[in-house]
């Protein structure tokens, strides 16, 4: 990796960065292993998952916001297919699009299965005293 400043008026310098040929080789080399599975994490699907220690309320609110967040998502990642032509970058958006739609498309007709779990603990602890 070879690295410069540039300078620029009012602003600190900027740092510019690029791989060197021996950089890019061991860079490629790498590319030709299989990837490791991917890491996932999701603080919603943890809510999602003790919706019945929860209320309706709290379901509907986490619901709305992951809709929200879907639909930001799909919105970023079109204008970013918008700007580039590169045909990886090009499949890798639609690839994008694809899975945080039908994220959306699941959430929006599969919301009111989840709220109807919510708060089913606390009733049945509740009937039990």
């Amino acid at each position: 990796m070879l690295g410069r400043s540039e300078s620029q008026s009012g602003r600190p310098d900027k740092k510019v960065f690029s791989i060197t040929t021996k950089g890019r080789e061991e860079f490629i080399q790498t590319l030709s292993s299989p990837p490791a599975i991917d890491k996932f994490k999701s603080e919603f699907l943890l809510v999602a998952m003790c919706a019945d220690l929860t209320s309706p309320e709290i379901i509907t609110k986490a619901i709305d916001k992951r809709i929200g967040e879907m639909e930001s998502l799909v919105n970023m990642i079109s204008g970013l297919r918008s700007e580039c032509d590169h045909p990886a970058t090009q499949w890798i958006t639609s690839y994008g699009m694809h899975v945080k739609g039908a994220d959306l498309e699941f959430l929006r007709n599969n919301r009111d299965s989840l709220i109807a779990m919510a708060g089913k603990t606390a009733k049945l602890d509740e009937a039990a005293e």
